[in-house]
């Protein structure tokens, strides 16, 4: 069973990467993350609707880390059908998405942003720029954990896979222990 997603979503680069993987490849604490990762994979190629740029950097991205002859994952199969369906699917919606030199116009200005990675910033600019502003989808990536908390201030939600793996990643990594996550930002 997948997680309740909204009808139109961004989808970071990770949750194809995992659904990727082959299940004899995934870990036992691996999986339950495998399998929704899946799960929203198919739930958007059959019903949903897929928010990306039309200036084509979250293609670019993609690419990156997933095969264009689609195999032989399902992740390549996801990037593939993206690539061939970006302009002609009703399941897939093409943003314009406002760039001043390296800088997203709709990327929110707030200092406690100013270290976000630059390289997810095309994500937050994107949900920015739809209105309502388009939910991102993340995996299980620890770094996002904080940031969702200030952009939740900018009505820009991020939808975990697994929140619990995200939490004790943001804590290890930013040595929290039992401090309310609210705090950190």
């Amino acid at each position: 069973m997948i997680m309740k997603l909204p009808n139109e979503v961004i989808l970071d680069t990770n949750i194809p990467i995992i659904s990727n993987k082959n299940v004899a490849d995934v870990s036992d604490d691996e999986l339950h993350c495998w399998e929704l990762c899946v799960g929203i994979i198919n739930h958007v190629t059959d019903n949903g609707i897929l928010v990306i740029d039309s200036s084509g950097e979250i293609i670019l991205e993609y690419q990156k880390n997933l095969n264009f002859s689609g195999a032989p994952g399902l992740g390549d199969r996801f990037f593939k059908w993206v690539f061939d369906n970006q302009f002609s699917s009703s399941l897939i919606k093409r943003v314009d998405v406002v760039k001043n030199n390296d800088d997203y116009v709709n990327f929110p200005k707030d200092e406690n942003l100013s270290e976000f990675d630059k390289s997810d910033m095309k994500f937050i600019a994107l949900s920015n720029t739809s209105s309502p502003p388009t939910a991102i989808v993340e995996a299980s990536d620890s770094k996002w954990w904080k940031w969702s908390k200030i952009l939740k201030k900018h009505s820009i939600d991020v939808l975990f896979v697994d929140e619990a793996i995200a939490e004790k990643g943001c804590r290890k990594k930013n040595r929290c222990g039992d401090k309310n996550c609210d705090e950190c930002i």
